[in-house]
């Protein structure tokens, strides 16, 4: 009896599997033919209109005016001695404060991080670079230049070019690798950690552990 009540289940669970599949791949169809019909308009409106300058976007002869604004800080840029590499960055709150360090990820720049200006600048004298290859700092054409040790060095210069020993680093995404790869290896420099969206280093290498506590953190 059981057998056959064991056999019976089984198949209603199949059946079940089966019509939940079907009506997921009609309502993928379903969403994907509304989504054609609604954008197939405008495609068809912009080929009549220039069929050679539909799918040709121009580059803006100048930055809109909210990457120039100085609503979230002032705008500044620092020469690394070094590597001749001039930075642009926004900074907001009084120089003297800890200095808290904005990594954006990509493809971005400083303006990802206007909330966080306007929000710690009272403790923090807040700091939102625009990355080498980013916004308005320079963008050297060899690739070789965008090597991680390169953007490593670039971290550590701008530290101690805008006259601090460390700071609380913050990455998002692709700044977010590079503040957890700096945190590792110039831990002296780094006096508070905060990633988003991005992994930790061990997760691609296993030769490192990060242990996060409530008084910062520690290697193991």
């Amino acid at each position: 009896m059981q057998f056959y009540v064991s056999r019976l289940l089984l198949v209603v669970t199949r059946a079940a599997l089966k019509v939940s599949g079907l009506l997921f791949w009609i309502l993928v169809y379903v969403a994907a033919l509304l989504a054609a019909a609604s954008y197939l308009p405008e495609a068809l409106r912009l080929v009549a209109k220039g069929p050679f300058r539909a799918f040709h976007w121009k580059s803006r002869k100048a930055a809109p005016a909210c990457l120039t604004s100085s609503k979230h800080g002032q705008h500044g840029q620092i020469r690394i001695k070094k590597s001749g590499i001039r930075f642009h960055y926004v900074a907001s709150g009084e120089k003297g404060n800890p200095l808290m360090l904005l990594l954006h990820g990509f493809p971005e720049n400083w303006y990802s991080w206007r909330y966080q200006l306007d929000e710690f600048c009272q403790e923090y004298w807040t700091v939102a670079v625009d990355l080498r290859g980013f916004g308005s700092s320079d963008s050297p054409p060899d690739l070789r230049d965008y090597r991680m040790e390169t953007l490593l060095q670039d971290i550590q210069d701008l530290i101690t070019g805008l006259g601090y020993s460390d700071c609380v680093l913050v990455g998002h995404d692709w700044g977010g690798t590079l503040a957890w790869t700096f945190a590792v290896r110039h831990r002296d420099m780094v006096s508070r950690l905060i990633v988003m969206n991005a992994p930790h280093p061990s997760a691609f290498h296993g030769d490192v552990c990060l242990r996060i506590t409530k008084h910062g953190f520690s290697f193991l």
